[in-house]
């Protein structure tokens, strides 16, 4: 019945106080696509999974890996968050 995965996200600062990573660093690795996230309002929300398996591996998570296989697929691009 619990096969849904928990899903962690947070905001840049919550996962700067639980990674130890720079804010600015966080800012750049949505900005760039690296992580998965989403903008809710104002307010980005982080895929925390998506920055521990980027930490580990040195592989994005985000719109660039997704972006990687919508080339393959030949459907849309999808562009990561810009950050004003």
């Amino acid at each position: 019945m619990n096969d849904i995965p928990k899903i962690e996200m947070f905001t840049a600062e919550e996962t700067h106080i639980r990674s130890g990573l720079a804010k600015c660093h966080i800012y750049r690795m949505v900005a760039d696509g690296s992580i998965v996230s989403i903008r809710a309002g104002r307010k980005i929300l982080i895929n925390y999974n998506s920055v521990l398996a980027y930490l580990s591996t040195g592989v994005p998570q985000g719109a660039a890996c997704r972006e990687a296989v919508h080339k393959t697929e030949n459907t849309p691009r999808i562009a990561p968050i810009s950050l004003r």
